[in-house]
């Protein structure tokens, strides 16, 4: 069942601070609220900012509420100095369908705050986590250390989840998150590097195979296809990025040269047994979201070519491999849906594991870019 967050968020009225938990008690003592099932498996915190900072994570935390029916609280902040408010919300959301007709349904509070009133949010929002239950932070803005919003509501969360496509400088996410991970104590991981684990399941398989590996080893060119959207903002390359970045780390691949133009990306390698060149390419694809891998080509020094072609819509991938001499039977591998499926729930949620996500930040904060539009 699809609800429209911003909607139910925008439509509820404004309450007393001290009535929140007696607002949402009124739902379920009532004869509507006794036909359904309060649930909630973990606290939700999303930060946003600005008036449309719902919007960039209303599609993932709708997907989360269906999966995994939480109390979710979103904060939004705005960063103006001239505004001064407070406003509190409070309203109950369904998630899944339970038996029968029964639907499970989540509470959901909505903190709206002006710059001056950022140190009084921790404490608003303190009372109203479940106790027992795990607390996530989904921070839907560019993390700052210095900021007394972030450090508080960290100091709170078992994990804290970023969204990297939500930033137009990446070089500069990946380098600012680079050193928060270094000095955090809690797990922390990317929205963006969690819809790759099922790319990254798919390669591991590929080329666990001792033949595809060692050919792997003798890569000359790689081309990578993603999908762009004219209407997105934030940078569409960041997937295609994370997911070389994951393989070069795999492989102890380093940069030699990389230039980022209008047209394409295109990188320079020094694998050790010869140069390797990439190239990243956009596409524009109505039907996939911008970002998506679209498609990723192999050719290697040993004559064979690996070539991967996504169908996200029939949610598969594939996979050609062949050579001068050989032509293997296409393989067909499942690709679960980006944030729905069960393999980005379990890297966003539930693995405790972030180290391949910093050594890939690691390889991306050493490259030397070349064009000016990697900085803008």
């Amino acid at each position: 069942m699809e609800v429209n967050l911003s909607s139910s968020l925008t439509d509820a009225p404004d309450v007393e601070i001290a009535d929140v938990e007696k607002v949402l008690s009124q739902f379920w003592n009532s004869p509507q609220g006794k036909e359904h099932v309060r649930a909630g498996l973990f606290n939700l915190i999303v930060y946003t900012e600005g008036e449309k900072g719902l919007e960039k994570v209303s599609e993932l935390t709708q997907n989360i509420i269906a999966a995994f029916p939480c109390r979710i609280i979103f904060i939004n902040q705005d960063l103006s100095p001239e505004k001064n408010y407070l406003k509190v919300t409070a309203s109950t959301i369904p998630g899944e369908q339970g038996f029968g007709n029964t639907l499970i349904y989540c509470d959901q509070i909505h903190i709206s705050a002006s710059q001056k009133h950022q140190e009084r949010i921790i404490f608003l929002l303190l009372p109203h986590l479940v106790p027992d239950l795990p607390t996530y932070l989904l921070w839907a803005a560019l993390p700052d250390e210095k900021s007394h919003t972030f450090n508080s509501l960290c100091k709170y969360s078992e994990r804290l989840i970023v969204q990297s496509t939500c930033i137009s400088n990446f070089e500069h996410f990946s380098k600012k998150m680079l050193a928060l991970m270094q000095h955090l104590d809690i797990p922390c991981i990317d929205i963006t590097w969690a819809q790759l684990a099922k790319w990254r399941d798919i390669f591991s398989k590929i080329f666990g195979s001792k033949d595809n590996y060692v050919n792997l080893r003798t890569a000359k060119e790689i081309k990578i296809t993603f999908s762009v959207q004219p209407d997105h903002r934030g940078s569409s390359e960041v997937p295609a990025l994370y997911f070389l970045s994951w393989l070069s780390c795999q492989m102890n691949w380093e940069v030699d040269f990389a230039l980022k133009t209008e047209e394409n990306i295109k990188m320079t390698f020094l694998p050790g047994k010869g140069p390797l060149s990439c190239v990243f390419t956009p596409e524009f694809k109505a039907s996939e979201p911008s970002g998506a891998l679209l498609s990723l080509e192999i050719f290697t020094e040993s004559g064979w070519t690996f070539q991967f072609q996504a169908f996200d819509k029939k949610g598969k991938v594939i996979a050609h491999i062949s050579s001068d001499n050989v032509c293997e039977l296409p393989l067909s591998l499942p690709l679960s849906h980006a944030q729905k499926g069960q393999f980005f729930f379990k890297e966003l949620l539930f693995s405790c594991d972030d180290a391949c996500l910093e050594s890939a930040l690691q390889f991306l904060s050493r490259i030397e870019w070349q064009g000016k539009e990697m900085h803008e």
